[in-house]
């Protein structure tokens, strides 16, 4: 469903779940994915009650990365002038809309360029990325290999 875009109905159905079972955090993270690019602040009070020994931890840590990468983003003076400024905006722009497959592309991009750039957002926002998606989701496999050769 988060796939296909259908982000309204979604959530629809996960504030249901929630409402029945507060502590499915499962079904929280994925509530917290389709407010990710709308509203990265609601997306990261989502995920506040995800505590560490939960099994989506690690993707509540991932949502709370990326909320503050697009809350950031909106206030483009924040980052550095560089010459890659525009691609890390662009890939930011592609979580926002959900396109994770293409921000990949450009956060890799980045680091093919200037790892350093934004204190290593891009290395930042691939792993928070592939912790969302999972090791065995398509486009982790994907990029995944992309991602370490740019580090290496």
């Amino acid at each position: 469903m988060l796939r296909r875009n259908s982000l309204t109905e979604a959530r629809e159905i996960l504030e249901f779940i929630i409402a029945a079972e507060s502590d499915n955090d499962q079904a929280r993270l994925l509530l917290a994915q389709t407010y990710l690019g709308s509203d990265p602040k609601l997306a990261a009070k989502t995920v506040d009650p995800i505590k560490l020994g939960s099994q989506s931890f690690e993707g509540a840590e991932a949502i709370g990365l990326l909320a503050a990468l697009l809350e950031r983003a909106e206030s483009q003076d924040s980052f550095a002038l560089d010459s890659v400024g525009d691609l890390y905006l662009a890939a930011i722009d592609k979580v926002r809309s959900n396109n994770l497959d293409s921000a990949l592309d450009g956060f890799i991009g980045v680091i093919r360029k200037n790892r350093e750039y934004d204190d290593d957002g891009s290395r930042k926002a691939c792993i928070a990325i592939f912790k969302l998606l999972g090791e065995a989701d398509q486009v982790t496999r994907t990029h995944r290999p992309a991602f370490s050769a740019a580090l290496y």
